[in-house]
């Protein structure tokens, strides 16, 4: 497992409260885990390689 995944369970299991509060919501939870989980699987969520649409894996 990669270390930008530990620190991602660690960040979420030390701050558990704050996740299951109602205003925590999709978007932030998309911003602090989803992208950065795909990221450290190696995608390109930002498009940083300017892929035109239809050939991103994103």
């Amino acid at each position: 497992m990669s270390t930008q995944i530990k620190t991602l369970i660690k960040r979420f299991e030390k701050q558990i409260d704050i996740y299951k509060q109602s205003d925590y919501n999709e978007t932030q939870t998309r911003i602090d885990f989803v992208n950065p989980f795909f990221m450290a699987l190696g995608w390109d969520i930002n498009n940083e390689k300017s892929v035109a649409e239809v050939y991103r894996p994103v």
